[in-house]
C-alpha cells in the first residue's frame, strides 16, 4: 500500500484529506518561504485517488515541471511544483515499509548508503512538529494546526519504538504534546495526547489532558 506524499527542503508532508494550501502565510498547511510566493499561492487536492494541483491566480504563477499552471492540472509521483524559486516534489511512499520514508541528509549522498538517514528523517519530523508549534500564534490556527502536528508526530511514533528514544527527544515530545493539551481542543486530541505520553518512558499515571473541572 503506498501514498502521495509532498516533499519541500527534505521533509515528507502527509496528504491525509481535504486540500493541502502552499504559500507564504502562516496559515498555509505548508509554508512556502520565498518573497515570490503569495500569501494563498496554490493548492493540492485529493481526488478519487489522484492528486490536482490547483493555482490560485498569484501574480509569480504556478509551474509544473517548468510549464505554468492555469487553473488546475494533475499531478503524479515525480511531478515537480515550482513556487517562486521554491520546489516541492510530489512522491510515493510505501506505508508498510518505514525505508521509503527516508529523504537524503544532503545531496550528493550516495546511493545506498543508509545510515543515518532514518535518525535525520525522525529529528526532521521533531523538528517540523516544534517549528509548526512556535508558529502557531494566533489561537483561531490551532484547530488545524494542532491536526497537523498530530498527523507529524504520528508518524513519527509509528516509527520508533517509544522505549528507543533519547531522554532529549522524550522531552521535546513531551513539551509538544502539552501545548497541545493547553489549546483545548477537544476529546480526540486530548486522548491521543493522554495515549502518546502513556507510550513514553517514565510516564507519569496521573496525566490529564483534559480541562480542569471537567469529568
Amino acid at each position: 500500500m503506498s501514498e502521495f506524499r509532498i516533499q519541500y527542503r527534505g521533509t515528507l508532508f502527509p496528504i491525509r484529506s481535504g486540500d493541502v494550501t502552499l504559500g507564504r502565510s502562516n496559515y498555509a498547511s505548508i509554508v512556502v518561504n520565498n518573497p515570490l510566493a503569495s500569501r494563498e499561492h496554490a493548492l493540492v487536492r485529493p481526488v478519487a485517488g489522484r492528486l490536482q494541483l490547483v493555482d490560485l491566480g498569484g501574480k509569480n504563477g504556478t509551474f509544473l515541471n517548468g510549464k505554468r499552471v492555469e487553473g488546475s492540472v494533475w499531478l503524479d509521483a515525480g511531478d515537480e511544483v515550482k513556487i517562486g524559486t521554491e520546489v516541492l516534489e510530489i512522491v510515493r511512499v510505501s506505508v508498510q515499509d518505514p525505508s521509503a520514508l527516508r529523504v537524503p541528509t544532503y545531496p550528493g549522498h550516495r546511493e545506498g548508503q543508509l545510515e543515518g538517514e532514518t535518525t535525520v528523517f525522525f529529528e526532521r519530523s521533531l523538528e517540523l512538529a516544534e517549528t509548526l508549534l512556535d508558529s502557531c500564534t494566533a489561537e483561531p490556527q490551532r484547530p488545524s494546526m494542532g491536526r497537523t502536528i498530530q498527523e507529524v508526530l504520528r508518524d513519527f511514533l509509528a516509527q520508533v519504538a517509544p522505549n528507543t528514544l533519547p531522554p532529549g527527544d522524550v522531552a521535546r515530545i513531551r513539551r509538544i504534546t502539552s501545548a497541545l493539551a493547553s489549546w483545548r481542543l477537544g476529546a480526540p486530541i486530548d486522548d491521543w495526547v493522554h495515549a502518546v505520553d502513556e507510550r513514553l518512558p517514565g510516564s507519569q499515571s496521573g496525566y490529564d489532558a483534559r480541562p480542569a473541572g471537567s469529568q
